[in-house]
């Protein structure tokens, strides 16, 4: 047997090799199956004070008719921000609910335009509109929202002049109730723990997108500020 046969003889066991290793490749696993379950649609009625869906179907009862994006955590807890339509029925229904899946329990609400907001509050303010999609820690029911609204803090300047302050913030029910986790008052004296973190008495002029929410008792969110003038931004952690 010459080189040149044997390297033949080599070269189509290799092959042979090759091909039989190919044969006892797994085959991949089936693809799971999925239980679908509704969270809400435009069936629901939206829970608002006063509304018996099964004696009204007027103001003040409204169907869900819109959604953003929703949030979920590892216990099955869905948050979402939802609006209803108008019309000549009444003012369209803003708001920010949410519904266990794992007990398939009721909408509940959060917040929405009939909700005061949360201390200092004032002015007696209610929400306006919740401007962006809500967000829920992975391991508890604590959420976090935006929230916009009238002024909610009236005090008087150092020159003697009275103002209000305080036209939108971030919301969240870390132990329950509906609390101010960052707000527009970080002028304000007592509530200097609101201002620029490194920027005495700077208030926050907006908080953009969705804030985090972590850990039960932490929330995390995007800041614009002035210093002079100056626009500047960053990302905070202020309350843990």
């Amino acid at each position: 047997m010459n080189k040149q046969t044997l390297n033949c003889k080599m070269a189509i066991v290799t092959t042979l090799t090759i091909s039989a290793t190919a044969t006892t490749v797994a085959a991949p696993p089936p693809s799971p199956s999925f239980s679908w379950q509704t969270v809400v649609n435009n069936g629901d009625y939206i829970p608002t004070a006063n509304c018996n869906p099964t004696t009204s179907t007027s103001a003040p009862c409204r169907k869900f008719n819109s959604y953003n994006q929703p949030s979920v955590n590892e216990k099955n807890l869905v948050v979402f921000r939802a609006r209803s339509k108008g019309g000549s029925g009444g003012e369209p229904v803003h708001g920010v609910y949410t519904r266990d899946m794992k007990k398939g329990g009721a909408i509940i609400k959060i917040l929405d335009r009939e909700t005061l907001v949360a201390n200092p509050n004032t002015e007696s303010a209610t929400f306006i509109e919740p401007p962006s999609f809500p967000r829920i820690d992975m391991n508890s029911s604590m959420i976090a929202t935006r929230g916009n609204h009238k002024p909610v803090f009236g005090y008087t300047l150092p020159d003697g002049t009275d103002t209000k302050v305080g036209t939108t913030g971030i919301y969240t029910n870390a132990f329950g109730s509906l609390i101010t986790g960052a707000s527009k008052l970080g002028a304000v004296p007592e509530y200097s723990f609101f201002q620029v973190p490194e920027f005495p008495s700077v208030a926050f002029d907006v908080f953009p997108g969705a804030p985090a929410v972590t850990q039960g008792s932490t929330i995390v969110f995007k800041g614009n500020y002035t210093v002079g003038l100056a626009s500047k931004t960053g990302v905070v952690l202020p309350y843990s």
